[in-house]
């Protein structure tokens, strides 16, 4: 997944500003790992980042990767809880590293 990637990605998953069950994100850090995510090349780093973010968006008070910690002058972006957290499951279900 290149950058270009997470960002259409993110595009797709946007809830419209106050929508029900949708989650503000620190769009910079999210992006930042997803990147990190990314280019490791290693499916069990990428399951076990998935699995953090998972219970991030699940758990709020679990952020210790500052996702939601959100500066009221930095970029947010706000998306639909259950779509992410659908296509979370997805990637950490996959069996490779392409599919995932």
């Amino acid at each position: 997944m290149k950058i270009n990637d997470t960002q259409v990605t993110l595009e797709n998953l946007e809830a419209t500003p106050l929508a029900h069950d949708s989650i503000i994100l620190n769009k910079e850090r999210f992006v930042q790992i997803l990147s990190e995510i990314s280019i490791s090349g290693n499916l069990e780093f990428l399951k076990n980042k998935i699995k953090k973010l998972k219970n991030i968006l699940i758990y709020p008070k679990n952020d210790e990767e500052g996702i939601l910690n959100i500066d009221a002058n930095g970029d947010t972006i706000s998306l639909k809880r259950d779509v992410l957290i659908s296509e979370l499951e997805q990637i950490s279900e996959a069996q490779t590293l392409e599919r995932s």
